[in-house]
């Protein structure tokens, strides 16, 4: 009996598991208890007081049934020496004084606005007697000078009021001091839980408890490890995630699962709003806006600043939940826990790239499909090559299996060159259009002892309007080049020996009618 009992104790009151979204948790608690006349009773107790407690459940009762749940907060005190408690009762007594002064000193003010506003309606009204030829100046004076000595008196009475806030002030100052010197902490609140079942055929019940609390969040990670030996990349992907929590309660031996779901708490169910649609007839002039577009991928790679083996997932299509392989411990103290999640293996390919219309360098990439059995989620992406830390990549959101192309940082002995060739405008009075021309050449230098095979990637402009379309020059664009007229790339394979350097052109025209301007 005695061992059932220290049992009860140990497990009436543990957190089995966490559920963690990007900015709250939600706990679960196991306890047990007696049964006694067909009914026991579990408590929780010393839940956190951030708590929200109309998130309180309970349910999965084995041999029973739920009741209901009660809460109460409770005032946990630490016991004070006679010293504190002095000092305590002095603060209690300086703060109701400071209370009774600031009503004081708001009546005064109150008064002192009042004295103006009649002040101002008698300036108005001797300024209309004046106006009727009156001169009541005895009057006017007596006025005046009943005016200014109320005001006196008042403002007299706030400035006595401001010098006794003041000290009063300073001495509760004083007071804090010493309270903190003598190490006292202020009072703690936390909530108690009460589980009523009734038991159907059995002397133990057990049983779980919800709630939901706040200052709880996560954010995803992962560390890319590719090693290279002999033209073979193999890559290690390693899941992981970065978990902060200050909820009150430390998550001793639990259960965590990530969840990217985002539950609006306390709001009202989302409801689209009514779309109303404006137009009126476009009398401006026809006008080509050119813009640029990024679509390297490689702008923030490379520099520093199959099935789920050890992860649970439940991906219903609207939100992704990762359960992590084996239990932990977070401390509820606001910092950074690291924590893996899941490990994957494949091989990749690697390819020297060259984008030199956004950079004059050439990059070292992997490139490899998405090993994990779901969502590699966007964030930071920690990248090694044969044990060396390299950098950080950013990247998005990438479905299982989807094409990832991640940079390992630029080639030193590659050097680029982008040169504009053409860049000039022709009216064609015939088919009544102009044409815009543009012509870049892209050289590349080899200043090592080693052959090198380089990826170069441009592109040529996508129109949106079916007025302007957009001609590669086939002829005088070098000839070794694939086109995807689709997203508008034109790609190379450069084959570079030692010490050598090539160069290829690319040239492409725009035409438009003629009665367009270009901005």
């Amino acid at each position: 009996m005695l061992w059932t009992l220290l049992t009860q104790l140990a497990t009436a009151n543990t957190i089995d598991s966490v559920l963690v979204f990007t900015d709250r948790a939600e706990i679960t608690r196991v306890g047990t208890s007696t049964c006694s006349n067909g009914s026991a009773t579990i408590n929780f107790d010393n839940l956190p007081i951030a708590l929200d407690t109309k998130t309180l459940r309970a349910d999965k009762v084995n041999h029973g049934s739920i009741i209901g749940v009660k809460h109460q907060t409770k005032i946990i005190d630490e016991a004070i020496d006679e010293r504190v408690t002095d000092l305590l009762k002095q603060k209690d007594t300086l703060l109701n004084q400071q209370r009774v002064l600031n009503d004081n000193y708001t009546m005064y003010s109150e008064e002192n606005q009042l004295l103006q506003s009649y002040n101002q309606q008698f300036v108005s009204t001797v300024q209309t007697e004046l106006k009727a030829n009156k001169d009541l100046r005895s009057k006017w004076s007596t006025g005046f000078g009943t005016f200014r000595d109320a005001r006196l008196e008042v403002q007299q009475k706030m400035q006595q009021l401001q010098q006794e806030l003041a000290d009063i002030q300073r001495q509760i100052g004083l007071i804090d001091n010493q309270l903190s010197r003598l190490q006292v902490r202020p009072t703690q609140q936390a909530v108690d839980a009460q589980l009523f079942t009734k038991c159907t055929g059995t002397n133990t019940i057990k049983a779980e408890l919800h709630y939901v609390v706040p200052s709880a969040s996560w954010t995803p990670e992962s560390d890319l490890f590719v090693t290279t030996t002999k033209g073979d990349s193999k890559i290690k992907l390693q899941v992981s995630a970065q978990i902060r929590q200050a909820t009150g309660e430390d998550w001793t031996n639990a259960k965590i699962t990530l969840t990217t779901a985002q539950p609006n708490l306390g709001a009202y169910a989302l409801y689209p709003a009514p779309i109303r649609v404006n137009g009126a007839p476009n009398d401006e002039q026809r006008v080509m806006v050119q813009g640029i577009e990024d679509r390297s991928s490689l702008g923030n790679a490379g520099y520093s600043s199959n099935s789920a083996t050890n992860v649970s997932i439940d991906d219903n299509g609207q939100s992704m939940q990762l359960s992590l392989p084996h239990r932990t411990t977070i401390i509820s103290n606001g910092q950074s826990h690291w924590v893996p999640v899941d490990e994957v293996q494949t091989d990749g390919a690697i390819n020297n790239v060259s984008i030199p219309r956004a950079t004059p360098f050439v990059f070292e990439t992997i490139t490899f499909s998405n090993p994990t059995a779901y969502s590699l989620l966007g964030g930071s992406m920690h990248l090694y090559k044969n044990g060396i830390y390299l950098g950080d990549h950013i990247h998005e959101t990438t479905a299982p299996g989807e094409k990832m192309e991640v940079s390992l940082g630029t080639i030193p002995h590659l050097t680029v060159e982008r040169t504009t060739i053409a860049d000039k405008r022709k009216t064609k009075t015939l088919t009544k259009s102009q044409q815009l021309q543009r012509g870049y050449f892209i050289q590349i230098q080899n200043n090592s002892q080693q052959t090198e095979v380089i990826e170069i990637r441009e592109a040529i402009p996508l129109s949106k309007n079916e007025d302007i379309s957009v001609v590669l020059n086939r002829e005088e664009t070098t000839g070794t080049y694939t086109l995807d007229k689709y997203k508008g790339f034109v790609q190379w394979s450069m084959k570079l020996e030692p010490t050598k350097k090539e160069r290829v052109d690319l040239v492409y025209h725009i035409e438009l009618p003629s009665d367009w301007q270009v901005r």
